[in-house]
């Protein structure tokens, strides 16, 4: 798990326009359920599933996106606000330097 300096770091680095959560102690981890058995290249380990979770500015969940694809979700999560009765609009970027953010947006309601 990250510490919030590897956050914060990151933030910078990538110039991010939104906060990065770090879950040291676990406990959203825990209460959202994404922490368990994973395999990869044979190994099998416990670890956390890589899972997106779509909230509302009421907080609450609009959308689940379990094993998200890089490229795919920023499209996935505006479908799920577009499907939801918001009006988003899109401001699209590449990140060069960061290969795995793929598009960010920045979404007005």
């Amino acid at each position: 798990m990250d510490s919030e300096a590897m956050h914060t770091k990151f933030i910078e680095k990538h110039e991010l326009p939104f906060t990065l959560l770090a879950d040291t102690d676990r406990k959203m981890i825990d209460a959202f359920g994404v922490w368990g058995t994973k395999k990869f290249m044979g190994k099998v380990y416990d670890g956390i599933h890589r899972t997106t979770f779509v909230i509302n500015t009421e907080n609450k969940i609009i959308g689940i996106i379990e094993k998200p694809k890089v490229k795919e979700n920023a499209e996935e999560i505006l479908e799920i606000y577009n499907n939801n009765g918001y009006k988003v609009r899109v401001r699209c970027h590449a990140y060069h330097s960061f290969s795995g953010l793929g598009k960010s947006f920045e979404k007005i309601f």
